[in-house]
């Protein structure tokens, strides 16, 4: 089954928020209405677990998001899901819950959407050195 994004519409949301915000055409109650909806939104894709696309010819590895003891093996064309962070040539990068992420064909990582790459920047994205020990398995895959 395929994981829902909801960062598209988290998107969507800020984006008539800010609207909202600069033209002040709208009455403000609807923009605190969008802001509730947004934040209920945010709360839901927290408690999602991120989801990898390998576009890549190579066999990545993921920490899964639940077993610390082993690594997952994501191979190409694969969707896996509940997976914390992946590594990709070297480097591992963070993938903050709720987003989506592919490998593109030459190692690079995408975020599917706006607030999802933001919250990478954030709160995830590549990391230099583990987290917790929890992280030790993946650095020295």
């Amino acid at each position: 089954m395929k994981k829902i994004n909801l960062y598209y519409g988290i998107d969507f949301i800020a984006v008539a928020i800010i609207c909202i915000a600069f033209y002040k055409k709208v009455n403000y109650e609807y923009a605190y209405i969008l802001l509730v909806i947004l934040v209920v939104l945010l709360l839901i894709a927290k408690n999602q677990s991120a989801t990898v696309i390998n576009k890549s010819k190579f066999v990545i590895f993921g920490k899964h998001e639940d077993n610390d003891s082993e690594l997952v093996e994501i191979k190409p064309g694969e969707t896996v899901s509940n997976i914390d962070g992946v590594k990709v040539e070297g480097r591992v990068f963070k993938a903050v819950n709720g987003t989506h992420i592919t490998i593109k064909a030459d190692g690079r990582i995408k975020t599917h959407s706006i607030t999802g790459r933001i919250l990478n920047k954030i709160r995830g994205g590549y990391l230099d050195n583990a987290p917790d020990s929890d992280w030790d398995r993946l650095f020295n895959a």
